[in-house]
């Protein structure tokens, strides 16, 4: 059974690695379609694994069309039975390009919650497009599920509610150089803590962190 997973900008992502490595290969034919800047450290995941991957570029907002339609003839010539799509702009490209082509299951993790009914009210209708495109609709809490149902109004037959799971072993067995590297982010960042409660410093903290960040990867 082919099935597709369309995923928006994501850099490090932890639980996708780990739902590629216990999947079942033999009854999943399964390729990942990756929207965002190139070489994340999911897609050298990916192609360390020899897993199916397909990079598409999406650094701003007017690569969307350009996106789509390179989705769109990746779909169409895949020809998946299942299309789960993760994050607001996978969700939008995926579900309609996989709706235009009559995939059999359309599915999408609702990994948000109320930030379209307070901060960004504009974002509102693509949630209720694609709540309606979609066959199934994943919320990982009963939070989730309450926004879906109660206040989005989709039909409760295509909500599931499903919680992440975690690894716990890899938690459990961490290297003393990726404590060590946690250890000093930290206390860089309660060092900065005076500058960025007055709005300084932020600047200085993403730089370390990003670096921070490539050196565990590195190390793991």
């Amino acid at each position: 059974m082919k099935l597709i997973y369309i995923i928006s900008e994501v850099n490090k992502a932890l639980g996708f690695e780990w739902l590629y490595d216990n999947i079942n290969k033999e009854q999943f034919d399964i390729t990942f379609i990756l929207l965002g800047k190139p070489d994340s450290a999911f897609e050298k995941f990916l192609v360390a694994r020899n897993a199916e991957g397909i990079q598409i570029n999406f650094l701003r907002k007017c690569d969307f069309l350009i996106a789509f339609f390179q989705t769109f003839l990746i779909l169409f010539r895949l020809r998946p039975h299942i299309v789960h799509t993760h994050l607001i702009m996978a969700n939008i490209i995926g579900l309609t390009a996989s709706w235009i082509l009559r995939v059999p299951k359309r599915i999408y993790t609702r990994h948000h919650a109320m930030i379209h009914h307070r901060e960004h009210r504009s974002g509102l209708k693509y949630d209720k497009w694609c709540n309606w495109i979609a066959t199934d609709i994943i919320a990982p809490s009963k939070n989730v599920r309450t926004i879906l149902t109660d206040l989005e109004k989709t039909p409760a037959q295509k909500v599931h509610l499903l919680h992440h799971g975690y690894d716990l072993n890899y938690f459990r067995d961490v290297s003393k150089e990726r404590i060590a590297v946690s250890t000093k982010v930290i206390h860089l960042s309660l060092g900065l803590l005076p500058d960025i409660l007055s709005g300084k410093g932020f600047n200085m903290l993403s730089r370390h962190s990003k670096l921070s960040l490539r050196t565990i990867q590195g190390r793991s």
